[in-house]
């Protein structure tokens, strides 16, 4: 049987903002419902989630107004706006890159992947945040 995901997940809101601020960590933004994929305790994606990310998730439900803002910026990174929806952003909330439904192997290389690449240029989302904030 399945773990349930030990993520901490923060609600949209103004704490979850300055967690990503105070730690310069870039926000994994979880869009969907609540019944959307719960990856299990323990593996890779919810290791790398708790060590380099801030984990923000968003019930398009309960805020669809948050979930179409994030749809929109998916719209122009990915060409899809589907839910449910990993967008990654930068410390003040610009998205800098989008994917759906992604299995945990997928979700774990990602994840490795924008760690990795922020951890050699901090700065490395800027240009992409810029453009999708146009």
């Amino acid at each position: 049987m399945t773990k349930p995901d030990s993520i901490q997940w923060l609600p949209w809101s103004p704490e979850a903002f300055a967690l990503a601020q105070g730690s310069h960590k870039p926000m994994r933004i979880r869009i969907g419902t609540a019944a959307c994929r719960i990856y299990p305790a323990g593996s890779t994606a919810t290791r790398l989630t708790e060590r380099y990310f801030v984990p923000v998730q968003v019930d398009s439900e309960a805020l669809p107004h948050v979930a179409d803002l994030y749809c929109r910026a998916a719209a122009i990174l990915t060409g899809s706006r589907s839910l449910p929806l990993e967008v990654f952003t930068d410390e003040q909330g610009r998205p800098f890159f989008a994917a759906g439904n992604l299995r945990e192997v997928e979700l774990a290389g990602l994840l490795s992947g924008i760690a990795l690449h922020r951890s050699s240029d901090p700065h490395a989302y800027a240009h992409t945040a810029d453009l999708v904030e146009q």
